[in-house]
């Protein structure tokens, strides 16, 4: 049998490996320049991703949206303040706004699927339709 506490910690690695990959990025000082658009898109995708893995490790929560988005929303927060501290690299406090809203996005990417998921596996157990 497996200890509760493992359990715990399983489901937050994913989360927390994706953090330290966002973290990683911000470190990066001499990064040849994407563009604006490529650049915001890879913020949507980070913060949105990030959301899902936090709102999996929040699972068991009642309110694990609310959690998963306003976590996703101070690590956004804190990479910004961690780029004040990055040669050739700008905090923007739009950035955390951009972050918070791709973790909205993730959410309720992650919410439908959990939705349709139980969905299904309630057809499979018999349910109704």
């Amino acid at each position: 049998m497996i200890p509760p506490w493992l359990r715990l910690l399983a489901r937050w690695i994913p989360a927390l490996l994706w953090m330290a990959v966002i973290y990683y990025w911000s470190s990066q000082s001499s990064t040849p320049s994407p563009g604006w658009l490529v650049s915001k898109l890879a913020h949507v995708g980070e913060y949105s991703v990030l959301a899902a893995l936090l709102a999996f490790a929040l699972a068991r929560s009642r309110r694990w949206m609310l959690l998963a988005w306003l976590l996703a929303t101070l690590y956004a927060g804190s990479d910004e303040l961690h780029q004040a501290f990055t040669p050739q690299r700008h905090p923007m406090l739009s950035d955390v706004a951009l972050d918070s809203a791709a973790a909205i996005l993730g959410l309720q990417v992650s919410r439908t699927l959990r939705f349709r998921w139980s969905w299904a596996s309630s057809l499979a157990r018999g349910g109704r339709r």
